[in-house]
């Protein structure tokens, strides 16, 4: 269970009768000495904004853990100069609860991506939680891909490899807010024309959902509606027509092999498609031999 909206300040406060309630000061001691403080005003602590949904599941796992053995002073809670806190909203509430003591630690010189880094070293951060941080602090770029996985129903890895300009997603500048989605109307268009293929797929049972063969069909269908060698329309139709359930592929080469297949089904004439694998890369031909366009990945690291 995710509590969506969380703050600090709506938690009742409610101490079990052998805290010695006066001894805590009604305020932070906010001084950057890197002393461990101590308090039970848990309403004091600032929720900093874009920090992950706090998941009571993850609360109450750690309520039981501190229950059994209370290790908590070994790993204060983390906040910056103006109580907000850095890392450690889940031990706060886990403590509430519990009517146990929050030790702290005033960071100096903190920054807002210091809680990247502090939540990747205990649990790891999810695309969701990346997006979610950049754009409620103003990233534009995340805030377009966040519209975007809302609209289509893709998860956040399959709309940001999509909407990169090459096509996969560098991970590295996905985490440190550096992602940057495609301003090409070919990108768009082809975006909107793959959710049109995973409706009707799904309506017509051939595709489960918009996560199934998330690894290597997006890509797949991706590479295909970009390329200036196919005919969008008919891809459409031919995906939305297949009458067999796409199957789990091993790799991005059986896939884009599988769906140059469907596009090529009955095409007389000419303009057929032929995959053929240069190094690194997948390239998509006409079986005329006089169009080549390189791209999508044959190996399967990225």
């Amino acid at each position: 269970m995710l509590i969506e909206n969380f703050s600090y300040t709506d938690v009742k406060m409610s101490f079990v009768t052998d805290i010695d309630f006066e001894k805590y000061s009604t305020a932070l001691d906010l001084a950057q000495d890197g002393s461990t403080k101590r308090t039970v005003h848990y309403g004091l602590f600032k929720h900093l904004p874009g920090n992950r949904p706090l998941s009571m599941n993850h609360v109450k796992r750690l309520a039981d853990s501190i229950a059994t053995r209370d290790l908590s002073y070994i790993k204060p809670i983390i906040i910056d100069k103006n109580g907000v806190v850095i890392d450690g909203q889940h031990r706060i509430e886990a403590l509430k609860m519990l009517n146990k003591e929050v030790h702290y630690l005033v960071m100096v010189d903190s920054e807002n991506d210091d809680l990247i880094v502090l939540n990747n070293n205990t649990k790891e951060w999810r695309g969701e939680d990346y997006v979610n941080y950049f754009a409620k602090n103003g990233n534009v770029e995340y805030q377009m891909l966040d519209n975007l996985c809302k609209e289509s129903g893709f998860s956040i890895t399959v709309a940001a490899t999509w909407m990169s300009d090459s096509g996969y997603l560098n991970r590295e500048a996905f985490k440190n807010g550096s992602f940057i989605c495609s301003k090409s109307p070919a990108v768009f268009r082809a975006f909107k024309q793959a959710v049109t293929i995973y409706d009707q797929c799904i309506k017509s049972g051939t595709i489960k959902s918009k996560k199934s063969n998330a690894k290597y069909l997006p890509q797949a269908i991706r590479m295909i509606l970009i390329s200036k060698y196919s005919d969008s329309e008919r891809f459409i139709e031919k995906m939305s027509s297949h009458n067999s359930v796409i199957p789990l592929f091993a790799s991005r080469n059986e896939c884009l092999l599988s769906l140059v297949g469907i596009y090529n089904s009955k095409l007389r004439g000419g303009g057929k498609l032929v995959v053929k694998t240069c190094g690194i890369w997948n390239t998509l031909e006409r079986e005329d031999g006089l169009t080549h366009e390189r791209g999508f990945f044959a190996n399967d690291k990225y």
